[in-house]
């Protein structure tokens, strides 16, 4: 694994999968999660993406990363709603003054696994993909350069800044600065890390829009690719097939919405 890059590589199908395929995957497993109220279609895109995690050969990181980024999170959520959700009227358990409610667990649920599976579905996305290949891929549809620039950076700024900010840290230890130990120690040492971090980043970005312009980013000469990305017949028609199912499932959601709006 590059450590600029979650990008993991393994001899899989999923991997070998144009970038924008598995992009349209993934925009309508987000659309569905979001516009779902069902607890079985949620943990259907779960489980959906739980097992192409497991074709795709990369299950123990996308598990890791997710425990990672969600833990605290859906704890919260289940604390929360199960204490405190509105309307609760089914006590489940009773500990103290304290009141666990069936109806706020129910509603933990849902809202866990849909964060689960948008969170499992971005981070699969970005263990299986190079952000420059699906970069690459859109802009030979017809985005722009600079807009696909920007997505690029954005797909990369949080691992840039993750190993700029492992840098600057060791950097630190090898000064004597303290950055382990108790909470306070440990926050005295994340106040010297911003400022390095910060005007480094900004540096960075600065630089590499010199070196681009250098090389002709905004020259209007016809670009040519280095390397074509295979995208077979079969792909496309998926594409398709998940943009339209899942068009008719927000379209089907919407009526059944204005439906029980006008009863």
């Amino acid at each position: 694994m590059n450590p600029r890059s979650p990008y993991v590589h393994r001899p899989s199908s999923i991997h070998r999968l144009n970038p924008l395929t598995k992009g349209v995957l993934f925009l309508c497993t987000v659309v569905i999660a979001f516009a779902t109220s069902s607890l079985t279609t949620v943990l259907a895109l779960l489980g959906a993406v739980v097992a192409a995690s497991a074709a795709a050969r990369v299950a123990r990181e996308l598990a890791r990363t997710v425990a990672k980024s969600a833990f605290v999170i859906v704890a919260l959520i289940f604390i929360v709603q199960g204490l405190f959700y509105p309307g609760s009227r089914t006590p489940l358990y009773v500990v103290g003054p304290l009141t666990i409610w069936q109806e706020g667990l129910r509603f933990a649920c849902f809202t866990a696994s849909r964060l689960l599976a948008i969170i499992g579905a971005t981070v699969l996305l970005m263990l299986t993909t190079r952000p420059e290949d699906l970069v690459s891929e859109l802009m030979a549809r017809g985005l722009s350069r600079k807009l696909g620039f920007v997505v690029l950076m954005t797909m990369q700024i949080i691992p840039n800044m993750q190993a700029r900010a492992a840098a600057i840290l060791d950097a630190q230890r090898s000064r004597g600065l303290e950055t382990e130990g108790r909470l306070i120690q440990r926050f005295r040492a994340f106040l010297p890390l911003m400022g390095p971090l910060v005007v480094g980043s900004i540096i960075s970005l600065e630089t590499r829009s010199l070196a681009i312009e250098a090389r002709g980013f905004s020259s209007p000469t016809k670009r040519v690719r280095i390397e074509d990305i295979p995208d077979t017949r079969w792909e496309s028609l998926v594409r398709w097939g998940a943009s339209l199912a899942t068009f008719g499932f927000v379209v089907w959601r919407l009526v059944r919405w204005i439906s029980s709006l006008i009863r």
